[in-house]
């Protein structure tokens, strides 16, 4: 089903664990061809060595790595990084948790 799921995705949004072992980092793909239109968003990410995004895109060539974020920030911050995601699946982005690269 995630498979058929991500076939038909313009990005995805990576979900895993953070330092402190709960679901609160992510990081966000985007499908080739589209990477134009999320320039904006690429800057506003943090590009990090992280293992989880690298699996995903040696599983997942189709898409390309536009940078991680989490929700360990203060409430504002973290409501302001909700709306960005709420926007991002409005545009046809989906949401996958870690368990899509084992």
């Amino acid at each position: 089903m995630i498979e058929k799921a991500l076939k038909n995705a313009k990005g995805v949004i990576l979900w895993h664990r953070d330092g402190l072992g709960g679901f609160n980092s992510f990081d966000i793909f985007v499908r080739k061809g589209f990477e134009g239109e999320y320039k904006r968003l690429k800057e506003s990410l943090y590009d990090v060595n992280c293992s989880i995004a690298a699996a995903f895109s040696e599983k997942h060539p189709e898409f390309i790595f536009l940078g991680s974020e989490d929700l360990c920030h203060i409430d504002d911050i973290n409501i302001a990084m909700r709306e960005m995601l709420w926007s991002l699946k409005a545009e046809g982005f989906i949401e996958v948790n870690e368990e899509v690269v084992k």
